[in-house]
């Protein structure tokens, strides 16, 4: 029987959050059904990317810093 996960179902997998036999039945499912496993794979990329941001600063504000140093 295939199971249908939603995606807070595999976000609670991702963080540990599942009991044992969900934990299990996710596992197999991860590895025998392509589909899930896509899902899986583009929602841990998602997470990622949520967890690691890109931190810079505007150009405007390196331009003005470095016209302040120019000065």
């Amino acid at each position: 029987m295939t199971r249908l996960y939603t995606e807070e179902t595999l976000i609670k997998f991702y963080y540990g959050e599942c009991d044992l036999f969900e934990t299990l039945e996710i596992e197999h499912s991860l590895e025998n059904i392509p589909t899930i496993n896509q899902e899986y794979a583009k929602l841990y990329t998602e997470i990622l990317a949520l967890s690691f941001p890109k931190l810079s600063p505007k150009q405007s504000t390196i331009d003005r810093i470095l016209a302040y140093s120019r000065a």
